[in-house]
């Protein structure tokens, strides 16, 4: 062989190598030096409550399946998935997951809210313009000519996910509140005879929607919050707060931009105080999850001392050139790094 092919060869597999990189594939913490538990440093010591809901995207019982392995695998139990919904409202689905140790008594319960059904109908009128069938179109309309990518992103990233956020911060954006509100009542109804403390799993729309239904709960309805009691744990993967936050902000000079998050951590210490229900330590941890290509996801703001971002890489970087945003938006609870900062917490090894 001579030189100048294996000088040509070297080159090439030099290119190959770099044309896909992953520069936070194990996750970078701000602010550097923050700490946070995880599920193990609880379910070691005592049952726990998990509250878990999707995000954007049409989203069935797969999603809750993958949930309930992914904790099994990650906190060492065992999971046999349910076969059907544990309860209903109207179309949403509260989908409830045992996860049990080696002696066979249940170590964590996963209560899954799964609520696209309540979006379907209206993303079903945008599938005249889908180039192929997505999950929230069987029967894509008239193939336009249209660049492949453009094509994948049109049909799932627009028409299928951002369409939720879209339907979600107009008027039906109280129907899906409302329904979730009454899910968390009958999770509220369910978790009154234990003393689990609780954690809440959330998915970039998702970590919204719940903020917003604690925040717009009417004073005399406690049944949301009590679902959320003894909460000390917040993972929100693909955190979308930022931007769907900029729906309720108005001149900055007359009233302050809304913050979510602290809102949600606030109302659950009160509602803690108010019924005596503190457990583990008097602050709330809250972890977001973002991938800097993920164009849909943001990093916290502010730091309150018990919050904390995970810089992480969810899709490759193609020659430093291009990330799949659909990839990169739909896929951090697939992925091992994140459910290693879940589990463990910030050690991300237990």
């Amino acid at each position: 062989m001579s030189q100048r092919l294996c000088q040509s060869l070297s080159l090439l597999l030099l290119i190959g190598l770099a044309a896909c990189t992953t520069p936070y594939k194990s996750g970078r913490i701000l602010p550097p030096g923050q700490t946070f538990p995880g599920l193990t440093s609880i379910v070691s010591a005592e049952p726990i409550d998990v509250i878990s809901i999707h995000g954007m995207c049409t989203h069935d019982r797969a999603w809750v399946v993958k949930t309930g392995q992914q904790m099994a695998r990650y906190l060492a139990l065992s999971y046999t998935p349910p076969e059907a919904a544990w309860k209903t409202v109207g179309e949403l689905e509260i989908w409830r997951n045992e996860l049990r140790d080696t002696g066979g008594a249940i170590a964590l319960t996963d209560y899954a809210i799964l609520w696209s059904k309540l979006t379907a109908a209206k993303k079903r009128t945008l599938c005249y313009d889908s180039g192929m069938k997505t999950a929230s179109c069987d029967r894509p309309g008239d193939k336009r000519r249209r660049a492949r990518i453009n094509n994948l992103l049109k049909s799932n990233l627009m028409n299928d996910c951002f369409a939720d956020a879209m339907i979600y911060v107009g008027p039906d954006g109280d129907n899906i509140r409302a329904t979730v509100r009454r899910a968390l009542g009958l999770i509220s109804d369910d978790r009154r005879d234990n003393e689990n403390p609780a954690a809440i799993i959330s998915e970039s729309l998702g970590s919204k929607i719940i903020s917003d239904v604690v925040r717009t709960s009417p004073a005399d309805d406690l049944r949301a919050l009590q679902a959320l009691a003894r909460t000390r744990l917040i993972f929100m993967a693909a955190n979308q707060i930022a931007l769907l936050d900029l729906a309720e902000r108005r001149d900055p000079g007359v009233l302050a931009p809304v913050d979510t998050l602290k809102a949600l951590k606030d109302a659950i210490l009160n509602f803690d105080r108010h019924t005596n229900a503190l457990s583990l330590d008097s602050a709330i941890h809250s972890v977001a999850f973002s991938d800097p290509n993920d164009l849909l996801s943001y990093e916290l703001a502010r730091d309150d001392g018990t919050s904390a971002s995970v810089r992480i890489t969810i899709a490759p970087i193609w020659f430093g050139l291009f990330v799949d945003p659909w990839h990169a938006h739909t896929h951090y609870l697939e992925n091992e790094n994140v459910w290693r900062f879940i589990a463990c917490g910030s050690a991300k090894d237990c």
